[in-house]
C-alpha cells in the first residue's frame, strides 16, 4: 500500500537542506513525499508532518479528498493543537516531546548552575581559594508541571540535594490552592515545566508574585503565556534581589528592550530545545514512527506520545 507524506511547512531554523534530507530519508521507506495537497490522488492514505506554523484545520480541509492516516508533530508543542482538533481527529497524532526533553532539562540545569556561581578561572594559583556561589542543597524548588521535562529537572536537583516540590495546574484548583500558596512562600527557585491551556494561562500572575520571596529565581523555558509578562516586569523592578531566566515570551519574537531597565533578568530566544544534531533526531524520530505504523498500524511503542492521551476532562495537557 502506498502512503503519501505531506509536509506543509518546516521550522524557520531548519532551512531547505533539512527538507531535502528529510525527503531523501523518508522516501526510502517507500512513501511518496509531496509538497502540496493537490499532488495526492483521491482516496490515498496520507501521513502529515506539521510544525508550530501549520494551520491544522486548513490542512485537514485541503486533504478532504484523501485519507489522513497518521499525523506527526515533531516540534513537540501540543498547545499548537486545539482540544477540539484532537478530540475529533480520526487518526493518531504523535508528539515529538522526547526529541527536546533532554535539551530543555539541561537548559534549566545549565542556566541555574551558571547563575548560582560561575567557576572562577585564574592564571595562577589563588591562595584564597575563593569560590562565591550558592549551593543547590540549600534551595527549595517548586516545579510547575510533572511531565517528562519536569521529572528530569526535579530528579537532577534532588540528586544534588535540593528539596523539590511539584504543582500540577491541571488538578482541581480549589483543592490545590492552599498547597500552592504554601509552596510559593518557601520557594527559592520556581521552574515552569507545564503545557499551556485555559488552566495554566497566566498561572504566574499578580497574586502569585505577591507570595514569592524577594530573592526568588524564576525560570521559564516552557511557554511564554504561563507568566503574565507585565507582572513579571513589575515584580523584577520592585524586587532587585529576585532574578528571572526567560527563554519564551507571550509574543515572539519579542523586543528585548522591553526589559532594558532590568539587570536581574537573563533573556534568550526560545533556544532551550535547540541543539546540534536536532535535525537528524527529528528525521530519525519520523522514520521510526512511520516504519512501525506501516508494519502494523498500532504504534504501541509510542502510546505515551499520542495526543489522544493528553486529553483530560475538557483540557489538553
Amino acid at each position: 500500500m502506498t502512503y503519501y507524506l505531506y509536509r506543509p511547512e518546516i521550522s524557520s531554523y531548519q532551512g531547505e537542506s533539512f527538507r531535502i534530507n528529510e525527503r531523501d530519508a523518508l522516501s526510502k521507506l517507500g512513501i511518496k513525499y509531496v509538497d502540496t495537497s493537490i499532488e495526492i490522488p483521491d482516496g490515498k492514505k496520507v501521513i502529515v508532518i506539521s510544525t508550530s506554523y501549520t494551520k491544522n484545520e486548513e490542512i485537514v480541509e485541503s486533504l478532504s479528498h484523501a485519507n489522513i492516516s497518521l499525523w506527526i508533530h515533531p516540534n513537540s508543542g501540543y498547545d499548537n493543537f486545539s482540544y477540539k482538533f484532537i478530540k475529533e481527529a480520526q487518526f493518531p497524532i504523535i508528539l515529538g516531546n522526547e526529541i527536546r526533553a533532554n535539551a530543555v532539562a539541561q537548559f534549566y540545569i545549565q542556566s541555574l548552575l551558571n547563575h548560582l556561581g560561575k567557576i572562577p578561572i585564574t592564571k595562577e594559583w589563588d591562595e584564597s581559594r575563593r569560590f562565591r556561589r550558592n549551593l543547590l542543597n540549600e534551595k527549595n524548588v517548586l516545579i510547575i508541571g510533572k511531565g517528562p521535562i519536569g521529572r528530569k529537572v526535579g530528579h537532577t536537583l534532588e540528586t544534588l540535594g535540593s528539596r523539590v516540590n511539584y504543582y500540577d495546574p491541571y488538578q482541581d484548583k480549589s483543592h490545590n490552592k492552599k498547597y500552592f500558596a504554601q509552596a510559593l512562600n518557601t520557594t527559592d527557585i520556581l521552574i515552569m515545566a507545564c503545557s499551556l491551556n485555559e488552566s495554566s494561562h497566566h498561572i504566574i500572575n499578580e497574586e502569585v508574585f505577591s507570595l514569592l520571596k524577594e530573592e526568588i529565581i524564576i525560570m521559564n523555558a516552557a511557554r511564554g503565556k504561563l507568566i503574565d509578562g507585565d507582572q513579571l516586569n513589575d515584580f523584577l523592578t520592585k524586587n532587585r534581589k529576585a532574578f528571572a531566566i526567560i527563554d519564551v515570551f507571550e509574543k515572539e519574537p519579542i523586543e528585548f528592550a522591553t526589559f532594558k531597565h532590568l539587570s536581574n533578568i537573563k533573556l534568550s530566544s526560545h533556544i532551550a530545545g535547540v541543539y546540534n544534531g536536532i535535525n537528524e533526531e527529528i528525521i530519525n524520530f519520523e522514520k521510526n514512527i512511520i516504519r512501525e505504523f506501516m508494519q502494523d498500524n498500532t504504534l504501541s511503542k509510542y502510546e505515551n506520545a499520542q495526543m489522544k492521551n493528553r486529553l483530560k476532562g475538557n483540557l489538553l495537557i
